[in-house]
């Protein structure tokens, strides 16, 4: 869902043949623009800790990248930040 001109809110699905799991998601973006930075807010990733908080970051493709370097998937992104929320 769109929150703002770069912004968006991502709900994950539970992972198949699980009891409300989720170990991994993937999503596509197009028609980006160059320079521009995008803030994707996974909302529903609830877990107590991530190896996020470790310095994992998450795996990224690009098309361009792959057809200029030949280098397709990376660990890319920056300011990753992983909230656990209490109730």
């Amino acid at each position: 869902m769109k929150v703002g001109p770069f912004e968006y809110d991502l709900y994950l699905k539970n992972d198949y043949n699980t009891h409300n799991y989720c170990q991994w998601y993937y999503f596509r973006i197009q028609n980006t623009r160059k320079g521009q930075t995008y803030r994707f807010n996974i909302t529903n990733l609830m877990k107590p800790d991530s190896t996020y908080n470790k310095g994992m970051r998450p795996l990224t493709y690009s098309v361009k990248d792959a057809e200029d370097t030949k280098i397709g998937w990376k660990r890319d992104c920056f300011n990753i930040a992983y909230f656990v929320t209490t109730k």
